[in-house]
């Protein structure tokens, strides 16, 4: 049998990968959720004729930058006050 207190390294080091995975996950179906579909039902009058704009600036230079950290996602945001506005899968902008 193994000794409890031998066992609690190995048992930390497989609770702490665990976590980073579930908490990798749970951030990554976030933003697959912050769609551009959900920002203009969330925000409708955060639009300006059929260009989307900062719902707390009000500027229409929305700008696009890769999350990386192997999320494959680029984040849309405001190119005044850095708000971030929405998410899209990488490869489409």
């Amino acid at each position: 049998m193994y000794n409890f207190l031998e066992l609690l390294p190995w048992l930390f080091f497989i609770g702490f990968f665990a976590l980073i995975v579930y908490l990798n996950r749970r951030r990554i179906k976030r933003m697959r959720a912050k769609n551009y579909q959900w920002y203009r039902a969330t925000y409708p009058d955060a639009m300006r004729g059929n260009r989307i704009a900062c719902r707390i600036c009000g500027n229409d230079r929305i700008q696009i930058r890769n999350v990386m950290q192997r999320t494959f996602m680029r984040e849309h945001f405001c190119g005044q006050c850095g708000e971030s506005l929405y998410y899209s899968p990488e490869g489409k902008a």
